[in-house]
């Protein structure tokens, strides 16, 4: 309808981009509104959907399967150890058993991410790894 589009115009000219008419009846009954530092609306509490290799993107499906979930490995073991929303998201995705994995010289700088020495299950040498 009109009022919608009407709506979605003057968001726009505002600055404020919206996907659609079904935002505009939610926010009708919103009693406050929460931006992030981007200037974006956010649930608090993002997920791992994907994890790619791109170092391993010319080798086959299951070198770079292994390459993956052995990154995934090393940021989950560091992300257990922070306390931002990204690390504990990567935490929560990594499939380890907190016994198999340890993290040695955890480092956590403000503003620049988290790093360590972690020995992964079944490698001779400890994988020196950083997220941030």
């Amino acid at each position: 309808p009109l009022v919608y589009v009407s709506g979605l115009s003057v968001a726009a000219a505002n600055g404020v981009l919206l996907k659609g008419g079904r935002t505009l009846d939610a926010l009708a009954l919103a009693s406050g509104v929460a931006f992030d530092k981007t200037g974006t609306i956010t649930t608090g509490y993002p997920t791992l959907t994907r994890v790619e290799d791109l170092a391993d993107a010319g080798r086959g499906h299951a070198a770079a399967g292994a390459s993956e979930r052995r990154a995934l490995l090393a940021a989950g073991a560091l992300g257990r150890l922070s306390v931002h929303p990204v690390s504990r998201a990567l935490a929560a995705a990594a499939p380890i058993d907190g016994a198999a994995v340890q993290v040695a010289d955890f480092q956590m700088e403000p503003g620049a991410g988290v790093s360590g020495s972690v020995a992964l299950p079944g490698e001779a040498a400890p994988l020196e790894a950083a997220l941030g």
